[in-house]
């Protein structure tokens, strides 16, 4: 997987979310049909092991995106990360909010934007 790949692959799914997956102190890299923007990258039966209370820097974590997400730059994956966490509501303030930081994430690592996600 490309960072081209794995950006709107990540983008889509968290714009596309009503809420964030997780709570105030644990990702869910899988809950159901939810998934986090890293979980959403994994293969399904992948992110459906991860332990929901290891952080992106865990070791755990890191081994398996490391074993999974190879090609993509592990900073990317941080900040799209971030992004996911620190954006709760889904609301159309919040949505906007998340746009513009994707569109930062884009500019930083010279990614383009999936065409199909708008600013609303």
């Amino acid at each position: 997987m490309t960072n081209q790949e794995a950006f709107e692959k990540s983008v889509r799914h968290v714009m596309s979310q009503t809420r964030q997956c997780g709570d105030s102190n644990t990702c869910f890299y899988s809950r159901g049909q939810e998934a986090c923007a890293i979980g959403i990258l994994l293969p399904p039966d992948v992110r459906a092991s991860m332990p929901s209370n290891a952080g992106v820097d865990s070791p755990s974590v890191k081994g398996v995106v490391k074993q999974h997400l190879a090609g993509v730059d592990g900073s990317l994956l941080q900040a799209l990360q971030d992004t996911h966490d620190q954006v709760d509501n889904r609301e159309l303030e919040d949505r906007r909010e998340l746009f513009d930081r994707f569109q930062v994430i884009a500019d930083d690592f010279d990614l383009r934007m999936p065409a199909d996600v708008v600013r609303t």
